[in-house]
């Protein structure tokens, strides 16, 4: 049953109580969730299709406050809702984190998509979920990719106990209506399609349909071919052997993995800033004269008004962060969490953070937020440090090569972007031993393959280095 307001009530209520209201459902989801309440498949699949109510309320809520006249009062409304809609659609990624054991290369192919919709009710996605439930005996546990922000290809992933998640496209077809007046019954073909070396295409035996899955329409679409053609990359990509090239959707990709946890974690200080923030309003700390972290609070909610934006300023001058060379500080400041930007967060969502479940709450309704203040300049001389030589591009990039032997020559091989890792190391609260741990292990790739893939002296261009599991800029000799 819907725990959202009525119509009626929904267009007297002020859109930021609406949204609170709905940020409440969310928040009893959350708690389930990190209580260890959720302790069968059956309680995981219903807090499931619990979130995908609550993402379709808020769609329904969005949809009704563009009707209203005045687009002043309208933006306003539409940026408290969408706010708990991400939120939302985060939780759903916390659940995918949580399933795929949060390996990065599994998780990271699955987003190279646009954004998908909040999944309407209809007989497509009424088919999609029975089939999906139906399957749980033959291929494991469903994930739903559409509560989710982070999976944007494929529909549902199947989970067994050891092994590798399959992600499938699940096509739909009405046979069948029975209707006695008062209930309906659907039949429904259910077909599964996935990459070739993985489950074979099933379709629901139970139906009675003449028409071959081969000849539906959904088949033979464009799309279809896409999605397909993105699911057997990112299987190819997760199941590929690290440090061993191998051929990727034509293009030869080394897979790198560098120290996923290194030591130095921020979490231990984190969770003291908060404790005390939530006593005084405010806390801040230094760690590893690298980044000032503070954590603020308020009962009420957090506005750009709040005095600890300014105490923040005033803590910068003492951190210790800075260089001795005033041209190479760069700060980057960070909000924990941050929910700007349309592209997919490839990072752990907030919901796992290592904090208290209370603080987790806040965070959601707004009380408490994280602020990182990164010296970028920090990152660049430990990069340095570690015999790696260091260009500062455009928008603040930063450029990263290596040298390297092959065949009688020496060449300058630049890596692929630290962008996402640098994203990464902020927002999961690592050191930055992370970032530079990540490019070493690139850069010991590229001089271990080099001598193997290099044909031509002349023509370096030929391979990629996707990090972390993804694909990223060619690697080229210069």
């Amino acid at each position: 049953m819907s725990d959202a307001l009525p119509d009626a009530t929904v267009a007297h209520q002020p859109a930021a109580a609406e949204a609170g209201v709905f940020k409440g459902r969310l928040a009893k989801l959350v708690v389930k969730l990190l209580s260890g309440r959720i302790s069968t498949p059956e309680a995981y699949w219903q807090l499931e299709l619990d979130l995908l109510a609550l993402e379709r309320d808020l769609q329904s809520a969005i949809t009704r406050r563009k009707a209203v006249a005045d687009a002043r009062e309208r933006g306003k409304d539409l940026d408290h809702l969408r706010q708990a809609l991400w939120h939302a659609r985060r939780f759903g990624d916390a659940l995918a984190w949580t399933l795929f054991r949060a390996q990065r290369r599994q998780l990271y192919p699955l987003s190279e998509n646009h954004r998908t919709p909040v999944l309407p009710d209809g007989d497509g996605s009424r088919g999609m979920i029975a089939g999906a439930q139906g399957l749980y005996e033959q291929l494991g546990f469903p994930l739903l990719h559409d509560i989710t922000d982070l999976l944007r290809v494929g529909d549902v992933t199947f989970f067994e106990r050891d092994g590798l998640p399959q992600t499938v496209e699940i096509k739909t077809q009405v046979v069948d209506s029975k209707s006695d007046g008062k209930n309906t019954m659907m039949t429904y073909r259910v077909t599964v399609i996935a990459p070739s070396d993985g489950i074979p295409p099933a379709h629901n035996s139970a139906t009675t349909s003449s028409r071959s899955p081969a000849t539906q329409p959904a088949l033979a679409s464009e799309r279809f071919h896409r999605q397909l053609k993105r699911m057997t990359e990112a299987r190819a990509i997760a199941t590929a052997e690290i440090g061993k090239p191998a051929e990727i959707a034509g293009v030869k990709t080394l897979m790198i993995e560098g120290v996923d946890k290194p030591a130095g974690s921020r979490w231990p200080l984190l969770r003291r800033l908060v404790r005390r923030a939530k006593q005084t309003g405010y806390a801040s700390g230094v760690a590893d004269d690298e980044v000032l972290l503070a954590a603020i609070y308020d009962e009420s909610g957090i506005d750009s008004s709040n005095p600890g934006f300014k105490q923040i300023r005033r803590d910068l001058l003492g951190s210790g962060i800075f260089l001795g060379d005033r041209e190479k500080n760069d700060l980057l400041v960070s909000s924990l969490p941050d929910s700007r930007g349309n592209g997919p967060h490839r990072y752990v969502p907030y919901y796992l953070y290592s904090l208290p479940r209370t603080a987790i709450v806040d965070m959601l309704f707004g009380r408490l937020v994280i602020i990182s203040v990164l010296n970028a300049g920090k990152v660049v001389a430990a990069l340095e440090d570690a015999g790696l030589r260091i260009q500062l591009g455009a928008k603040r990039s930063i450029r990263v090569f290596t040298e390297i032997q092959a065949h009688g020559g020496r060449y300058q091989v630049e890596l692929p972007s630290l962008q996402e890792n640098l994203t990464e190391m902020i927002m999961e609260a690592m050191p930055i031993s992370y970032v530079v741990g990540m490019a070493v292990a690139m850069a010991k790739g590229a001089a271990e393959q080099a001598p193997l893939v290099l044909r031509d002296p002349r023509d370096a261009t030929v391979w990629s280095s996707p990090t972390a599991g993804r694909h990223a800029d060619r690697v080229r000799g210069h």
